[in-house]
């Protein structure tokens, strides 16, 4: 009877230990999960103010005046003539 009930005990045991190390097991996938999406939204933000920078500095090339720098090459269109 006593053999009987170190069986049960050890069965019991073994039982928990899988238990929890199954429980670890799922907790660490679904931190590394966790983990993986918030790289996924932080990589997302960093690549739209990518573009978002780029569109702005499109935009800003865009809105020179030429003007001023025709007026700067005039003069030095008529420098260089003078020489």
């Amino acid at each position: 009877m006593d053999g009987n009930r170190q069986h049960f005990y050890f069965a019991i045991a073994l039982v928990a230990i899988t238990a929890m190390g199954g429980f670890v097991m799922l907790e660490v996938a679904d931190t590394i999960t966790s983990l993986a999406l918030i790289e996924g939204s932080f990589y997302s933000v960093v690549r739209n103010g990518d573009v978002r920078l780029s569109a702005e500095i499109g935009r800003s090339i865009e809105e020179i005046d030429l003007d001023a720098f025709e007026k700067g090459f005039e003069e030095i269109d008529s420098e260089i003539n003078g020489l």
